[in-house]
């Protein structure tokens, strides 16, 4: 673990104005401490990163985070913590509720690919699997052939 100040501060200066040498050295030799010097420090995060959901080339997500332990660090957590992020879990969870249910009762894929197949829907779905990418075309299009 590397720690240091990277608020973009003046050198020799933390963002509250303080010297950093003036600042106490924290001693952990237990991980219970360690948990409690990082809700002291609550070290934060807050960065702009490139929007590849959506697939603009010039458009920017922020990214607010605050890491309270080292959980916070986990991809599952961080992914709860960025709306975005989350909202894509969220999707990609209901879809595998709703191929699994389709997998219980035959007439759920009827009904599932009639819904697909429409003009209201199909829209949608061929839209959505252009900004998935090439793989998941390919993908479809050779489940429609086995068809």
């Amino acid at each position: 673990l590397v720690a240091g100040d990277y608020t973009k501060s003046k050198p020799g200066r933390h963002k509250d104005g303080k010297r950093l040498k003036d600042r106490r050295v924290r001693v952990i030799s237990r991980k219970d401490e360690f948990s409690q010097v990082m809700r002291d420090l609550n070290p934060q995060l807050n960065i702009f990163v490139p929007d590849k959901v959506t697939g603009e080339a010039d458009k920017q997500i922020q990214v607010d985070m605050d890491f309270k332990s080292m959980k916070d660090f986990h991809p599952d957590q961080i992914t709860e913590n960025v709306p975005v992020l989350r909202k894509l879990l969220n999707a990609r969870e209901q879809l595998n509720a709703l191929k699994l249910a389709a997998i219980d009762d035959p007439d759920k894929v009827d009904a599932i690919n009639a819904l697909l197949t429409s003009k209201q829907y199909g829209d949608l779905v061929d839209g959505l699997l252009g900004k998935l990418g090439p793989s998941v075309d390919d993908a479809s299009a050779s489940q429609k052939e086995e068809k």
